[in-house]
């Protein structure tokens, strides 16, 4: 048999994460890389996946090393746990600053010659 309440009872359930998985999704050089991220709780449940982007002041340190990324997610764990939301980016990207023109100018090429006109068979 069953019953209804007459007003509903939330329960929230705690998981303790205690480690990480990442891999990294893409990297485009000079400019950012995407990092997947998978939170595991102590019995190796994952229990949130998120995709992070380093971009601009965070991408620039990271040079190849391995503990760079594995510090930053350490360092941010709990604002992935936190913040609702699977997609997270750190740093911004500049727009690209346009050459500066050096004041001189290039100078006029010469017609070249027409070639030689075939005929079809």
């Amino acid at each position: 048999m069953s019953a209804p309440l007459p007003t509903p009872v939330q329960i929230t359930k705690v998981y303790n994460i205690t480690s990480f998985n990442y891999n990294i999704l893409q990297v485009v050089l000079f400019t950012s890389a995407d990092i997947f991220i998978t939170l595991v709780d102590e019995i190796g449940n994952p229990q949130k996946q998120l995709k992070l982007t380093i971009q601009g002041d965070y991408y620039t340190p990271w040079a190849g090393d391995d503990n760079y990324i594995i510090n930053l997610i350490v360092d941010n764990v709990n604002y992935f746990v936190d913040t609702p939301g699977t997609i997270f980016v750190l740093g911004t990207i500049s727009p690209p600053v346009p050459p500066t023109p050096t004041g001189t100018t290039g100078t006029t090429g010469t017609t070249g010659t027409t070639g030689a006109t075939g005929t079809n068979v």
